[in-house]
């Protein structure tokens, strides 16, 4: 099972497998919080930890410390991770289930989308990504990349033999 918080850079934060009921992604004990109920952070260009939860971030236009792209300053890791993205379910079958989801940006001149597909006879996730329609003259300098922290710790001893 897959876990999407659309109103929050589409972030994955459950990537669970059922048969062992073991959730692969790590989650901040603190659970999600929304922008305007977290402490103010010290410093809006380095504020990515402020809000950080856990789970798996899509981080565009570039993907780490803070810098300017096509003339505006972004904070660390880009401008989506915190915005909304809207949901198109693309198909809902007991065989497969794919979900698309996209965003404008509102710094640079980008449409985001990512799909996600899930299949009833493999369990990978399929992510795909692209920018379809692009008001840019000129690419990103870093691209687009994505933060995913597994956590490896804790689901390690259940799943070692004894």
């Amino acid at each position: 099972r897959v876990s999407v918080l659309a109103g929050k850079g589409a972030d994955i934060v459950e990537f669970l497998y059922k048969p062992l009921d073991l959730d692969f992604m790590w989650a901040n004990p603190s659970g999600p919080r929304r922008r305007e109920q977290a402490t103010p952070p010290g410093d809006n260009q380095n504020c990515f930890g402020d809000f950080y939860y856990g789970g798996w971030q899509e981080l565009f236009p570039h993907g780490s410390r803070t810098t300017e792209v096509y003339g505006a300053k972004m904070i660390q890791h880009g401008e989506v991770w915190g915005l909304p993205w809207d949901v198109c379910i693309e198909e809902d079958t007991p065989r497969r289930v794919s979900v698309t989801f996209s965003t404008r940006t509102r710094l640079t001149p980008f449409v985001l989308e990512k799909t996600l597909t899930l299949s009833s006879f493999s369990p990978a996730l399929r992510p795909s990504r692209s920018a379809p329609h692009s008001f840019a003259t000129r690419p990103p300098p870093n691209g687009w990349s994505t933060r995913s922290p597994f956590a490896w710790a804790s689901w390690a001893s259940r799943v070692s033999p004894s």
